[in-house]
């Protein structure tokens, strides 16, 4: 996983929230296709099969009833009564031609379009059978046009009646097969869901895990890192992955190192020059008390002392160049401090940069988890309509049973009438038939909605687990705010810890400008004893204060050099 190594924070936080949106996408899309596909089989069933299956059992009512009123005219001899019942008869059979005309104008398959045209072709014939029967009965040749009718017309009435019924079988057959495909498409929806849910949730936490390992590791290697700096440890390496890391964590790690290595030869070259100085410091006070011994012999000291300052001259021009070095390379070091500063605090800058982009992830989340709900209003209108269409179905089996209390009815008076009612009778009975037919017909229908129902009850469900889904990526994003907080957090401490590392450079500069300007002095004495030693015949008291004087340079920059090294030492390289 090395390119993730050396990835930018920002991009692998990207990773992770486009990883979180695909699989809300995936989700989203798999829920619409499923629901657009229960919607047309629910249009379907409702606009082709439900409405078809009310046009026929419709159709079969007036088809019975004109029937029934055919043998009532044929058992009546009273003209208004005659004339009220074709009146019934043609009003009847208006409605029957609507309901049949708005059944042909369904889509309909080589079953449905057969039976169709065997209706037409049967109706027909029956009509002009009809016709001729009412004819006679209206001349009150009822005997005559009952045998007619019974040989000539009932054969075609019931021959459509049966193709409405096989027609209305058809439906409630094609309703079933609607009716499991929906559930087969729910169990695979189900399935599908699944399975996305699952691979979406298992990547999203294995790359937030891996993500968060690699942040983690990285930022622990800082703080024992800057740790042991802080402690004067200075021998701990920066590991080499950290090294080649190509993030904002290797960009940090590599000016530390440049930073380390640069105060470890800084550290080295002070040591060397202090231990150089203590040397020289401790000659200086050799030369001043051998200086003093011989002040009581002036003849020869004059020679003595003015050789030793002259040798005590160009030590000190080589102490003071020394030094000046030593000043310098620590004004370089003080540079580079300043620059790993800057660096620390152009991290910070990426670093807000950072949270900011994690508070647009989150008021993404907030964006998505908005269109879920809405997505679950739909579904709830939906159910609402499912119940709308089950009242429907109530009122119908109200209708069927009403009928058949009719048809009850009708089978006890045709059984007062005796012999003149029993063709009204055998019209009862396929009237009380129809009805339950009808009853059945509906309750069926009723189950299928209460199936549709169920599932989207289940829909409901599923989209709110998805709204707890959506809400639990939410709380991911503002964990990973907080993270990048605490990041923040640590790059601040670190640049303040880089601060207090330069302003401790600052203090050492100043130590050494003022070993600089101690150096100096000395130069400037010992010119000052090379020039009295011209005159030391006849000043040997000033020579000899001179001479103290020395002792007293020599004895404080030895007390100096020995606290340079003091403190050298507490740096571990």
């Amino acid at each position: 996983m090395t390119w993730l190594n050396n990835l930018k924070v920002g991009r692998k936080l990207a990773i992770l929230i486009i990883c979180s949106l695909v699989g809300l996408f995936a989700v989203g899309i798999t829920g619409y296709y499923f629901l657009q596909t229960s919607s047309k089989s629910m249009e379907v069933m409702y606009s082709e099969r439900l409405l078809s299956s009310e046009w026929l059992s419709e159709s079969r009512v007036h088809a019975r009833a004109i029937s029934a009123d055919i043998f009532r005219i044929m058992v009546t001899t009273d003209k208004n009564e005659n004339s009220n019942l074709t009146k019934d008869i043609n009003t009847r059979a208006e409605e029957f031609n609507n309901y049949m005309a708005l059944y042909k104008k369904l889509k309909l398959d080589d079953f449905e379009a057969d039976k169709v045209s065997q209706i037409d072709s049967n109706l027909a014939k029956y009509r002009e059978g009809r016709k001729v029967a009412l004819d006679l009965a209206n001349e009150n040749k009822n005997q005559e046009a009952y045998e007619y009718y019974e040989k000539n017309v009932e054969l075609y009435a019931d021959a459509f009646l049966e193709e409405l019924v096989d027609l209305g079988e058809h439906n409630r057959q094609i309703a079933e097969k609607i009716n499991a495909e929906n559930k087969a498409n729910f169990k695979i929806a189900v399935i599908i869901f699944s399975s996305i849910v699952a691979i979406a949730s298992i990547l999203i936490i294995l790359l937030g895990i891996l993500i968060t390992k690699r942040i983690t590791k990285r930022l622990n290697d800082f703080v024992v890192y800057i740790g042991s700096l802080s402690q004067g440890d200075f021998s701990v390496k920066i590991k080499e992955e950290s090294l080649n890391d190509k993030s904002e964590f290797g960009v940090v790690s590599n000016a530390i190192d440049k930073m380390t290595k640069n105060i470890i030869e800084l550290i080295k070259q002070l040591g060397n020059t202090s231990e150089q100085l203590v040397l020289s410091s401790e000659e200086l006070t050799a030369s001043a008390e051998q200086s003093a011994d011989a002040s009581n012999l002036v003849a020869s000291a004059v020679t003595t002392m003015a050789h030793g300052a002259d040798e005590q001259f160009s030590f000190a021009n080589s102490t003071n160049k020394v030094v000046e070095n030593i000043s310098n390379k620590i004004n370089v070091v003080s540079e580079n401090t300043k620059s790993v500063s800057s660096l620390t605090d152009k991290a910070k800058i990426s670093a807000n940069a950072g949270e900011d982009a994690v508070v647009k992830a989150m008021n993404q989340m907030e964006i998505i988890e908005k269109k879920t709900s809405e997505t679950s209003h739909i579904i709830s209108e939906l159910e609402e309509k499912s119940v709308k269409i089950g009242q429907i179905l109530d009122t119908i089996q109200g209708i069927s049973e009403q009928t058949n209390l009719l048809a009850l009815n009708a089978a006890i008076e045709s059984a007062r009438a005796g012999e003149a009612g029993k063709g009204f009778s055998v019209v009862a009975e396929e009237i009380r038939k129809l009805a339950e037919q009808s009853q059945e017909a509906t309750k069926e229908i009723a189950g299928i909605i209460n199936d549709v129902q169920n599932k989207t009850n289940s829909a409901v469900a599923v989209m709110n687990e998805n709204s707890k889904e959506v809400k639990t990526g939410a709380d991911v994003v503002d964990v990973a705010g907080i993270s990048f907080k605490e990041i923040l957090q640590m790059i601040i401490e670190i640049s303040s810890q880089i601060h207090e590392i330069s302003d401790s450079i600052t203090e050492v500069t100043v130590g050494t400008k003022e070993s600089v300007d101690s150096v100096n002095n000395i130069k400037n004495i010992s010119s000052n004893i090379a020039n009295e030693t011209q005159t030391i015949s006849a000043a040997a008291e000033e020579q000899l204060a001179s001479v103290e004087e020395i002792a007293s340079s020599s004895k404080l920059l030895s007390q100096m050099s020995e606290e340079l090294r003091r403190i050298i030492a507490k740096f571990k390289i």
